[in-house]
């Protein structure tokens, strides 16, 4: 399990061609995580880099396909048991933890290890991105979810739902390092995902569906 480039590879096959999604998300994600494993390292907090690698890049495997026509739940538990088939074949073990890992991506999933503080922080970067970003992914998000219920999604409502999967998320912290707070001592995190989000609840809808066209 020394080298790992093979999974990227791997990895790859099970993502779809979907707007948001895909495997560049899984790419982006890794890369935040990598950000995030660099702060640890610094302030001596111990993880499994090989763990975080993996779940970051298995995390969204299948998000394409109809999890539930495949016996899962949910998104994450159909992920993992792809991330188990694959790693599981050369160490269990590993193999369980990665699965673990992205379990815990779940929106109400418990996350406790560190590894698993890492990949979620990781998965909800783009939140606290800048605003261009965070407008982006909106876009690309109602267009996968156009295309799987196979109609046209108001920006209107659209909206509502964003706002309350943001505000869920900000009643969380994941705290790890100190990077993780500004100069008076305010979550970053939590600072720029709300500032985004006032300022995408702000946007006209008729202006949204002209940057949608």
């Amino acid at each position: 399990m020394e080298n790992l480039e093979k999974y990227f590879e791997i990895a790859k096959v099970f993502y779809g061609d979907i707007p948001y999604h895909n495997f560049e998300h899984a790419l982006k994600v890794l890369g935040d995580a990598k950000k995030i494993m660099e702060a640890c390292v610094k302030e001596g907090i111990v993880f499994d880099d090989k763990a975080v690698i993996l779940a970051c890049l298995f995390h969204d495997a299948g998000y394409h396909e109809d999890h539930e026509e495949k016996g899962f739940a949910t998104k994450e538990k159909y992920s993992s048991f792809l991330a188990m088939e694959e790693i599981g074949k050369e160490d269990r073990e590993l193999g369980k933890k990665v699965s673990g890992i992205i379990l815990a991506t779940h929106t109400r999933a418990q996350f406790d290890s560190v590894e698993e503080k890492i990949v979620r922080a990781a998965d909800l970067s783009g939140l606290a991105s800048g605003y261009g970003e965070f407008l982006e992914n909106n876009r690309k998000l109602k267009k996968e979810a156009e295309l799987s219920e196979g109609g046209s999604v108001p920006w209107s409502y659209w909206k509502e739902g964003t706002s309350r999967v943001v505000n869920f998320y900000l009643s969380q912290d994941i705290r790890l390092t100190k990077e993780h707070d500004d100069r008076d001592g305010n979550s970053i995190f939590h600072v720029r995902a709300k500032d985004n989000l006032d300022k995408f609840l702000k946007e006209n809808d008729e202006d949204l569906d002209r940057y949608d066209q």
